[in-house]
């Protein structure tokens, strides 16, 4: 558990600072920090360091706050989410402004009270960018010959920021690598969709196709396409579970690979059924 408070003189004028404030307008339910501020937060060093005992002490967060799930699924849990924020940290700024940090060295995760972790700061000193970037003469910067070669190296980097956290995880449960790697199909795949979204930008399947190729392994895990009417929505064909439904009070999420196809399609598409009314019904008031 940390306090910090960092300060850098050129913090302000650092481009992926820049890139993170562009990132965070599509973040609206959290806030993005380029340092730590406050209490709680946890180095990703720290984290993947089997020493330190942090993974244990985030592993009990989790359990205490969801005692129906058991240890293992507990482990798949909080992997699962550290790995959406390295995916955030590393492949976000990709999609936003085609730049990436080149490690996670000072990447920080904030514990939430309820146990769950909600946002992420990160302190960015070398990164990577285009030759046609303005800041591709940052002395920070490196600079990569094509878009293709940035996605390439930053889903390599993120890989093997992410195998250390693989090796603290199989400490705590007997599980295979490949259902770890599952999570960050996953969640790849959701960054982009909701990145591609967020910025009004035509869904790009073959964009996620190529990412989905890259990685060690993918599963079932791709996009799944859902009409209602004349709507049309682009969700996650998931691999992994989150283990909601386990909750006395919870249920299968609608894209829950525990479900069928078909169920899955039927529930997303009750969900956009009530959207479309929701929004018919703002209209008319407003």
């Amino acid at each position: 558990r940390m306090t910090v408070t960092l300060e850098r003189p050129d913090a302000m004028t650092h481009p992926m600072n820049v890139t993170l404030e562009k990132l965070q307008q599509h973040f609206t339910w959290t806030k993005l920090y380029t340092k730590p501020e406050g209490e709680n937060w946890y180095s990703y060093q720290n984290i993947i360091n089997q020493e330190s005992g942090v993974f244990a002490l985030l592993l009990a967060q989790y359990q205490q706050h969801a005692p129906y799930l058991n240890k293992r699924q507990a482990v798949q849990n909080l992997f699962g989410s550290l790995t959406w924020w390295c995916a955030t940290a590393y492949y976000a700024p990709v999609l936003i402004e085609q730049r990436s940090p080149t490690n996670l060295e000072h990447l920080y995760v904030h514990l939430h009270d309820e146990g769950y972790l909600n946002t992420l700061a990160l302190e960015v000193d070398t990164f990577l960018c285009l030759l046609n970037d303005k800041a591709a003469t940052h002395s920070k910067a490196t600079v990569v010959s094509s878009v293709d070669e940035l996605v390439a190296r930053a889903l390599q980097q993120l890989q093997t920021a992410l195998q250390p956290l693989i090796n603290v995880a199989k400490i705590h449960t007997t599980i295979q690598d490949k259902a770890l790697w599952l999570y960050l199909a996953d969640n790849l795949t959701q960054l982009i969709l909701h990145l591609q979204q967020s910025s009004k930008q035509q869904t790009s399947e073959a964009e996620i196709e190529a990412v989905l190729c890259r990685l060690p392994e993918r599963g079932g895990t791709g996009v799944l396409e859902v009409a209602c009417g004349n709507e049309r929505e682009y969700f996650t064909k998931r691999s992994t579970c989150c283990f909601y439904y386990l909750n006395p009070e919870g249920e299968k999420c609608s894209t829950c690979p525990k479900l069928s196809l078909e169920a899955r399609v039927e529930k997303l598409q009750s969900y956009m059924a009530i959207k479309v009314q929701q929004e018919l019904s703002e209209a008319a008031t407003s």
